[in-house]
Order: C-alpha cells, then structure tokens, then sequence
C-alpha cells in the first residue's frame, strides 16, 4: 500500500511539468535555500528541474521503490537522476545498494582537493566538506590535547562528551581511525574515551556543545559547523557561547573531514544533463554560496571558506580518501560494538 501511494503521490507531483524537454530529477538534503542556483541552470539549460528535498532515509525509500518493475516501466522523466546527500556515509551506502553509476565526465574532479570523491569508480563526488574535531570550554587548556588518542589518556576521566555510535558522522570517523591507527590504535583509542566519558553519549553534536558551553563536559568531538551555528546565534542574541575549537592531529596527517556531496544514479535517463548540474555545483557561486549556508568549506581547491569560520584559519585536512572511509564502514560498525560504544 506504501509503495502504491507513493507512486501515485510522485506522479501527481510531476505531471504539472511539461515533459516536452529532458526533465533533471533529484533527489535532495538541506538544498532548500539554493532555489536560485536551480532558477539559473534552468535559465542556462532551459530544461526544467525537479527536486525532491527530504531526509536520506526518506530518499532511500525512495530509490528502493524505483527498483520495482511497475517503476522501471515507469516514463522516464520521473526516474531520479542524482542524490544529494550530507554524508559521505549515506553516498558510499547508495553505491554499495546498486543505484549508482559512474560519471563520464572527467572534468568534474579536475580541481577537487585531493580524496573527497570517490576514487574508486567515480558515483559520488563531495560538494563541501567539514571537520571532526575537539570543542572545548574556554576555560579549559588543551595544550597537550594535539591529536584523537590524546583524548582516551586517563587525565581526561570524567571530562569528554561524544556523540553516540548512531551516528553517522560517528561511523565514518571510526572508519577514518581504522585507516589513520590500525585496528588495535582505533580500539584503544574508542575504549579510552568511552573510559573518560563525563556524561552518557549524546544524540547530536549540539547537545555536546550546550554541555561543554554550561559547564557539564569540558571536551567534546563535533563536526566545526555546529559550534558555527552556536556563535551566530550568540551573535543574534549579543551572547558569549563558551567553547572553543581546535583542528586536531595537524602535527601528523591532518584532522578528518567528511563531506555533503552528490551521486549520479543508474536511473538517470538523463545523464549528460545530471552531470551539466554537478559540474554547476562545483561552480565558484554554487560552492561560495552552498558552503557558506552550511558554514563548511569548498571542496574546489582555490576557494575559501567566506562564513565566520574563516575567522578560525585553516587546517590541514586527513589525506584519507573518503571512498576508502566508505569501504570501511562494515569493520567499523563491528569496531564499535567490539568497545560497547553506544
């Protein structure tokens, strides 16, 4: 019966358009506030764009309806051609689900910085990307705190506060610490924090960031644009929010980064189009504009970031490749579960 309405609710949604030209349909998160960039493609391509926003999980449903028959058959401009995801995790989990295919055109990835796509058969490619790093109170020192595995050493008992396992912001880093320290570096470092633990894991970065900012936790590890929400509102309301940021592990390879990005699918009827609107993404307006909304960063190689995180400087990021990130999910899901991480 789901699939039924669904069906019914996606096609009604879509006869409105005129079907005459190739119609871009995708699939989106959090891409309500770019309306103008779609206004301008369609203005450039005079072809019309079809975004669904919604949360990945609904999108998902999504993309498993349309491996029904009734939907294969279905006319072809109401098959999705591109997912926008905020999570190099959802993108890795699309591709491994078989509803992606590779991007033809090259072109796309030529001024990337290094790693933030996928490397090994070309589905996805990031938009913007964003650290995983210390917060901490601004009373706090942490001088000696350089690096993820200084956090599990036992000064810190009763001090850190991290998100839960559920997460999959989580999932990607613990697969990012199994390729930066092995497995057993990894282990030692998840079992030393679940030993300092201050408060029971929480369910969202912000709330870590209300703790450490009340006086709860002293440490806590958050993606940056969270806290960047926090010091805009403190702004708005003429407020001081208490905690700091620091880019870890930049005295060895870099702090993790992960990133909102976008996959070309295999239902894609309309393929040259789709990779004509990525390839606007990665435009100088699209990735100023789209970065600065999220206050992340740009994933183009000569753009900074023009939000009020550039008042943190810059950091050197993880050279892990982030499809290497994404073929580790498995081994780090068991990782977690191994540590009782929560």
């Amino acid at each position: 019966m789901f699939k039924k309405n669904f069906l019914s609710a996606l096609f009604m949604s879509f006869t409105t358009f005129n079907f005459a030209h190739a119609e871009l349909v995708i699939l989106a998160e959090s891409f309500e506030p770019h309306a103008n960039l779609i206004a301008d493609f369609e203005a450039l391509t005079g072809e019309k764009v079809v975004i669904s926003n919604a949360a990945f999980k609904d999108n998902l449903i999504t993309l498993t309806n349309f491996l029904e028959p009734n939907v294969l058959s279905a006319p072809e401009s109401v098959k999705p051609d591109l997912i926008i995801a905020k999570d190099l995790v959802f993108l890795s989990q699309v591709k491994k689900l078989g509803f992606t295919q590779a991007f033809d055109d090259l072109e796309i990835f030529s001024d990337l910085r290094p790693g933030m796509m996928d490397e090994t058969d070309l589905h996805w490619v990031g938009l913007t990307y964003r650290a995983r790093t210390l917060a901490y109170g601004t009373n706090v020192d942490v001088s000696q705190v350089n690096s993820y595995e200084d956090l599990a050493k036992p000064e810190w008992a009763g001090r850190l506060c991290v998100r839960t396992s559920n997460s999959s912001y989580n999932l990607g880093f613990v697969s990012y610490l199994l390729l930066e320290y092995g497995e057993a570096k990894a282990k030692d470092i998840l079992l030393g924090w679940m030993d300092n633990l201050a408060l029971p894991v929480f369910t969202g970065d912000t709330l870590i960031l209300n703790a450490i900012n009340s006086g709860e936790c002293e440490v806590g590890i958050v993606n940056h644009y969270y806290l960047a929400r926090e010091y805009e509102k403190a702004r708005g309301q003429r407020t001081k929010y208490n905690v700091n940021i620091k880019y870890l592990n930049q005295k060895q390879k870099g702090v993790h980064t992960n990133g909102y990005g976008v996959a070309l699918l295999k239902s894609s009827a309309n393929k040259d189009l789709a990779q004509e609107f990525v390839t606007m993404l990665l435009s100088e307006k699209a990735q100023l504009q789209i970065s600065s909304s999220q206050f992340s960063y740009p994933v183009i190689q000569k753009l900074e970031a023009q939000s009020l995180i550039k008042e943190w400087g810059s950091f050197e990021a993880s050279p892990i490749i982030w499809s290497e990130i994404g073929d580790n999910l498995d081994q780090a899901t068991q990782l977690m579960k191994d540590v009782n991480y929560n």
